[in-house]
């Protein structure tokens, strides 16, 4: 899979079924904040970008460990799914 393709199938997954299914990221984001702030007594004050950059992480790891277009695809996904991906782009 090439960059390319790797873009297009986040896109089309970021605004596809998993929209469908969990609705917009970004929401979805801020509901994890929210849930995991509640999780850690609110100490860190987690903003849905720092959900996308754990989510990332969590990705990150799984590569350590093998190579998949998956995790490509996901970790795009996650960028994508950022207000911040808004202005940066």
């Amino acid at each position: 899979m090439n960059r390319n393709e790797v873009l297009r199938e986040a896109q089309t997954i970021l605004n596809g079924q998993r929209a469908n299914d969990y609705g917009d990221a970004y929401d979805n984001h801020k509901r994890i904040a929210a849930l995991w702030n509640t999780y850690l007594d609110e100490e860190y004050g987690l903003k849905p970008e720092d959900v996308a950059v754990m989510m990332i992480l969590l990705k990150v790891a799984r590569l350590v460990h093998k190579h998949t277009s998956d995790s490509f695809v996901d970790i795009a996904g996650y960028a994508m799914s950022t207000k911040l991906s808004e202005v940066c782009l």
